[in-house]
């Protein structure tokens, strides 16, 4: 039952996450002037986060095919740029291709979720259904923060269900 639940709701929050992807503005996808991390970026972050998160053990991770080195941590990144390194982005394309890869592999993590045991990330002191719920926050997190940052929730189709 549990695991049915985390799934629809790793269903729902993606689904609202895809519909921002396709609704946001393509010039300020990129943008970086007036806040620190591009959206892009954002939703690279919580994609990567979610799909090492929902995995039951850091051996269970099925890692997307276009997976960069560090794209997903802040501090890197910011770096990167203050050393002017150059950092490929990724398109709405790409990363809805991420989403469709995190939605085929949720049934089988979940098929190894056990609520009581231990989270793997070890710096974290969650059990599994602990972490999944945290897990839902941070995505959750920064789609809020994305909408914040440019008015599409009126355009958004996805049914609250």
């Amino acid at each position: 039952m549990i695991n049915e639940a985390f799934q629809k709701q790793y269903i729902k929050s993606l689904s609202i996450l895809e519909d921002v992807i396709k609704k946001y503005d393509s010039e300020l996808w990129y943008d970086d002037r007036k806040y620190k991390s591009p959206i892009w970026f954002i939703c690279y972050h919580a994609l990567f986060c979610t799909n090492c998160y929902c995995s039951a053990s850091e051996q269970d991770i099925i890692h997307w095919k276009n997976e960069r080195k560090d794209y997903h941590r802040f501090d890197k990144m910011r770096e990167m740029r203050k050393q002017n390194i150059q950092i490929e982005p990724y398109s709405k394309e790409e990363l809805l291709d991420f989403i469709d890869l995190i939605l085929k592999t949720i049934p089988q993590y979940l098929d190894k979720f056990e609520p009581e045991k231990r989270c793997w990330p070890q710096w974290y002191d969650e059990n599994q259904m602990e972490f999944h719920i945290n897990n839902f926050r941070h995505l959750q997190h920064h789609v809020g923060e994305i909408i914040e940052r440019h008015d599409i929730v009126k355009n958004l189709e996805y049914q609250w269900k």
